[in-house]
């Protein structure tokens, strides 16, 4: 098979933020085939790749991206009795629907968070108390050179973070991941999955021009000193303070800069509504964190992934 990279692709249409310069090369990558195929054909022209996901939680630069971009479009689900392999470019709202419909249980959470297996995985994604790493039996990743097997542990799980966002696995590329669930009524899974997506329309503006949850909540084993004047119990006791909450009461909600905005709905979503810019979202993360940090202490931290960025 000969590949045929495209050239100067805007990478807007590929996030859901619609935001992003070009890609100087650009494949869509439907197999292992042909990835491995692709970074072969980086490496003889000796230019940089960039994995790009779902697109649903990343800002791509306004300056675009040099190199080869790959847009992971392995979409393969298999299931066999209660392991479920997903491929990295699987919808994690089409994995929540296939497992329920199996009488499987263990991510119906899945259903209401954005974005596809392989970017779930690199970031922990989570919601509703569960995370990829309760299920997560195994990935499948390209480190570089060769094809590994990656055990949960060995994929150092914490809070939206994985070995695959440190210096070490930065460079890894997620093919696939197996799960092993547990069986459950089929309808029963079904109706927790309607009610999970009902609760997550609710309460996010889910039919905005949006990435999802901007920053990382607030973790913490032992609360600061400082907080308890100015952070509700609730939090204190639960060890999390929510992000959206800390933007919302340093009276962020709303404010536009250029074409993004902070939605009134839930602090931690950024709107665009269609002529903004990527260097309009940063100067808007700069002004929460600054902000949240001045008022309470506090540093937040990107969950969104950039790309492009110095």
């Amino acid at each position: 098979m000969t590949l045929y990279p495209k050239e100067h692709i805007s990478l807007a249409r590929y996030t859901s933020l619609n935001l992003g310069g070009y890609a100087e090369y650009f494949i869509e990558v439907p197999s292992k085939d042909v990835f491995l195929k692709a970074v072969a054909w980086a490496g003889e022209r000796k230019i940089p790749v960039t994995i790009l996901g779902g697109g649903k939680n990343t800002l791509v630069a306004d300056a675009g991206i040099q190199g080869l971009v790959l847009r992971m479009a392995m979409r393969g689900l298999t299931i066999s009795g209660c392991e479920v392999t997903a491929e990295a470019g699987v919808v994690l709202g089409v994995l929540a629907q296939h497992t329920a419909r199996a009488g499987l249980a263990g991510l119906e959470w899945t259903c209401g968070v954005p974005g596809t297996v392989g970017g779930a995985v690199r970031g922990n994604a989570g919601a509703f108390g569960g995370e990829i790493r309760d299920t997560l039996v195994s990935v499948e990743a390209w480190d570089g050179s060769t094809l590994r097997t990656l055990t949960n542990a060995a994929c150092g799980f914490s809070y939206r973070e994985s070995f695959f966002k440190t210096d070490e696995g930065r460079g890894s590329v997620i093919l696939s991941a197996k799960f092993s669930l547990r069986a459950e009524d089929a309808k029963t899974c079904g109706v927790r999955v309607k009610e999970l997506s009902q609760k997550k329309t609710a309460s996010q503006p889910l039919q905005s021009v949006t990435a999802g949850c901007t920053f990382k909540n607030i973790r913490f084993a032992k609360p600061d000193p400082l907080w308890t004047k100015k952070i509700p119990r609730r939090f204190l006791d639960a060890g999390v303070i929510p992000a959206g909450w800390l933007i919302d009461e340093v009276g962020l909600k709303g404010k536009k800069i250029g074409g993004i905005s902070i939605s009134d709905r839930h602090g931690n979503f950024f709107l665009n509504d269609g002529t903004g810019t990527a260097d309009e979202m940063v100067q808007l993360i700069s002004m929460a964190k600054m902000r949240v940090r001045d008022q309470f202490g506090i540093q937040l931290q990107e969950e969104i992934q950039l790309l492009g960025f110095e």
